[in-house]
């Protein structure tokens, strides 16, 4: 992908990773080449690597974990795509739905990679409040930097989905509750 030009500072393999794979999904589901199920399961399965993760001890923050990304690689790509997925959620929410996750990709693409200029975890909290037009520091402060255990349900249900788990299972799927923003905003991420 395109965006992949963005050089971090330090370390950001949660970001370049699961940004990376979130994406790819995405663009996967909108443009019709990835069926409705096969999406399900390739979020179902990044909160499950997620989730393993954190039973096999892995308790430092997503931040730390792509210090060492080969042992950690299920909380790498597991909590980094999904977080990629609750962080979209989370913008178009706040905007109304007007811009998400690939906008602020599209943002930081302009003022770093297209100016050879490197990033930083400020940066991107920086754009992603931009782009949502609200400050939504404390989720990169409880999920990037801290170890808070997600909680998907109440951020999935502004995207229309919901979650059912059973320990190390995983199901999710449109929720019958859904408000029209909450349906707008799974169309724009997933194209249903």
């Amino acid at each position: 992908m395109e965006w992949e030009k963005l050089i971090p500072k330090e370390q950001m393999e949660w970001f370049r990773e699961g940004v990376t794979e979130y994406l790819s999904i995405q663009v996967q589901a909108l443009n019709g080449s990835m069926s409705k199920n096969t999406i399900e399961k390739k979020i179902e399965n990044s909160y499950r690597r997620y989730f393993l993760s954190t039973v096999m001890g892995q308790s430092m923050s997503l931040q730390r974990a792509g210090d060492n990304k080969h042992k950690n690689r299920m909380k790498v790509y597991g909590l980094g795509t999904f977080f990629s997925l609750i962080l979209d959620i989370e913008i178009r929410s706040a905007n109304v739905n007007k811009a998400g996750l690939r906008e602020v990709l599209r943002s930081m693409y302009q003022d770093f990679a297209m100016k050879d200029k490197m990033y930083s975890l400020e940066d991107i909290i920086k754009y992603v409040n931009k782009v949502a037009e609200i400050d939504l520091t404390l989720l990169f402060d409880k999920y990037v930097m801290g170890t808070e255990i997600l909680n998907p349900k109440m951020h999935l249900a502004k995207a229309g989905l919901q979650i059912t788990k059973m320990y190390d299972e995983t199901y999710i799927a449109p929720s019958g509750k859904a408000d029209n923003l909450a349906k707008k905003i799974r169309r724009s991420i997933y194209n249903y």
